[in-house]
């Protein structure tokens, strides 16, 4: 009887420790919030170097701009003003069109998530209300959802909202966007985005 217990018993031992040492590992891998700010400062610094950009402190509620400049603001967002438009947003009120185009990145690799409804046809204008409020840190969007053909609401963000408190109407900017600021979607996976292009058109 003892033996039958014990050869029983050994196999489900043996499968339940399993179990339990891939469920270490697979908790081992999961990063804090620390180790993926650590690890996305490593991947902007490393991005930055290769794209030879000039980096400047930026300032809330600037309204001058060096086009070969590329400024980094308190909230962590790096924004290069391609274009400053012309009159600014009215805060509640102003709708606006947005197209972009760019990609996320981590330290392993550029190009993981690659979106362009600037150049590419096919895709319906995102659209979001400019707006301010506070939820552990500023929100300065409201998006109004596309309801018919593709888009890149998913992509819509704070980082691609923030430039419009300094900007205006045509705008056109350049963004490294840190996952913090990011897309709800790409936020657990730490992917900071870069928009080459952001193009801001006030909707009538």
């Amino acid at each position: 009887m003892k033996k039958i217990i014990t050869t029983t018993l050994l196999p489900v031992l043996t499968i339940a420790m399993a179990i339990l040492a891939f469920g270490s590992c697979k908790k081992s891998d999961i990063k804090s919030l620390k180790e993926m700010k650590q690890d996305e400062r490593k991947a902007i610094e490393s991005f930055i170097s290769r794209m030879g950009f000039t980096i400047k402190d930026g300032a809330e509620g600037q309204t001058e701009f060096d086009p070969n400049v590329m400024y980094h603001f308190d909230n962590d967002l790096y924004m290069q003003v391609l274009d400053k438009g012309k009159e600014a947003p009215e805060l509640n009120k102003t709708k606006i069109n947005v197209r972009m185009e760019g990609f996320y990145f981590n330290r392993e690799r550029d190009s993981i998530v690659v979106f362009n409804s600037l150049t590419s046809g096919g895709f319906q204008e995102s659209v979001f209300r400019y707006i301010h409020t506070y939820n552990d840190g500023d929100i300065n969007f409201e998006l109004i959802p596309c309801t018919t053909g593709a888009n890149l609401d998913a992509y819509v963000c704070q980082g691609i909202a923030f430039p419009m408190t300094m900007l205006g109407n045509g705008a056109r900017v350049r963004l490294i966007v840190p996952f913090r600021l990011g897309p709800d979607n790409l936020y657990s996976q730490g992917m900071t985005g870069y928009y080459k292009e952001v193009e801001y058109i006030f909707r009538k």
